[in-house]
């Protein structure tokens, strides 16, 4: 559309919790609004090097009105012609003390939250509500009220997990800034988490199983690669980034091994995953159809892996289609394959190699942990296929019976 200066005052998200509206005078400018009603300005283009899609904000609405908006999206765009990268440039910390707190979390995503295996989540949550509000705002400026209306609005749209994790990243980057000495200001200090959390204890049932394996195919609006990967977590009881981040160097079909790299383990040491025949073969057909050098299950809008949070967006619009009574996630399908091993009579202790649990041994003995136990935990997860096999392949009139 062609937006006017009407139509950006009245602007108003829809239910997904932001939309962006592009412009077509300036090809690559967009508005977003997000739920809580907060505008900003970006443009998107694609990098001369490599071809890949980038972002680069350009301020809020209405400190940029319209008119400001185009004018840089225009030079920005310019930059990208002549074969630049804008977003890079402005991501790249200068040399001296932030004064916004846009400033200030732009350099902890580049120097801190880069080194990070949660550092893409951090940017995720920060460019989704904090920036949008927060990007221009003078650190000395900041106060308590204006980040607790940013987090109770997360709250009030219905996440309020989210906001806990969004308080949390904030609360992270004013007390790196403080430890870096980059900045004094820490207008949280004190301040609680909005929302409490309980335990996590959700399982999937074998009704609930069946339902799950088969409606994600037959009835879901799911691309391939997140079928595949929903399916992949169930079945190996990985975590939502590691399989998402699945690559052909760390697959051995002729040995039916996963071996996760210690860059993308949750614990920081490599990680290795029997294949069970089933695990193989979704391994084997999703390799198939991907398009990417490296990559198993590649993003199609950004050629790179999943987002940490995609798998529960697409879990959480196909909640009609499952009708479960209780809403299931992605982290249910891995405590689902953990608890579905324990059933099964392994040792608790075989579960926990299983999953890569965290342990208090980091030695370097414990590296070789990963090969002492190989034989245990393909047995666990074969037996754990086998299970799945059963429940998924049941008859129909049986089904219909239970």
């Amino acid at each position: 559309m062609n937006l006017t200066d009407r139509f950006v005052q009245s602007a108003k998200s829809g239910e997904a919790g932001r939309t962006d509206f592009p412009d077509q005078k300036v090809v690559g400018l967009v508005l977003r609004v997000t739920h809580a009603g907060s505008k900003s300005w970006a443009v998107r283009y694609r990098r001369k090097s490599d071809g890949k899609r980038q972002r680069v904000t350009i301020g809020s609405y209405p400190q940029f009105s319209l008119s400001d908006a185009r004018t840089g999206a225009l030079e920005i765009l310019s930059q990208a012609a002549r074969g630049e990268d804008p977003a890079k440039e402005k991501k790249r910390p200068s040399g001296g003390r932030p004064r916004t707190f846009g400033e200030l979390a732009e350099r902890y995503i580049e120097t801190y939250a880069a080194k990070k295996l949660s550092g893409k989540e951090d940017e995720r949550q920060l460019r989704a509500d904090i920036l949008p509000q927060l990007e221009g705002e003078p650190l000395e400026s900041i106060q308590r009220a204006d980040i607790a209306a940013i987090i109770n609005a997360i709250v009030a749209r219905g996440s309020p997990i989210q906001a806990n994790r969004t308080f949390s990243c904030v609360r992270k980057v004013f007390n790196w800034g403080i430890e870096a000495g980059l900045s004094e200001v820490m207008p949280i200090a004190r301040m609680k988490p909005p929302s409490k959390e309980k335990s996590r204890e959700r399982v999937l049932s074998p009704a609930e199983i069946r339902i799950f394996w088969r409606r994600t195919i037959s009835r879901t609006a799911m691309d391939w690669q997140m079928r595949a990967l929903l399916r992949i977590c169930l079945v190996t009881g990985q975590r939502i980034s590691e399989v998402a981040g699945a690559r052909t160097d760390e697959l051995d079909f002729e040995r039916a091994e996963w071996l996760i790299s210690g860059d993308r383990a949750k614990n920081g040491v490599p990680h290795l995953v029997p294949l069970s025949p089933l695990a193989a073969r979704l391994f084997q057909k999703a390799a198939k159809r991907s398009w990417h050098d490296l990559l198993i299950l590649p993003s199609t809008p950004t050629d790179e892996a999943m987002t940490k949070s995609s798998p529960s967006k697409a879990m959480r619009r196909a909640a009609d289609i499952y009708g479960f009574s209780k809403p299931a996630t992605p982290h249910d399908l891995r405590r689902t394959c953990g608890s579905g091993i324990v059933s099964l009579s392994f040792p608790r202790a075989i579960m926990d190699k299983v999953l890569n649990h965290i342990s208090g041994n980091r030695s370097i003995g414990a590296v070789y942990d990963r090969y002492e136990y190989a034989s245990e935990k393909r047995a666990a997860l074969t037996a754990w296929a086998g299970r799945l096999t059963e429940i998924i392949c049941i008859p129909r009139k049986r089904v219909a019976a239970e």
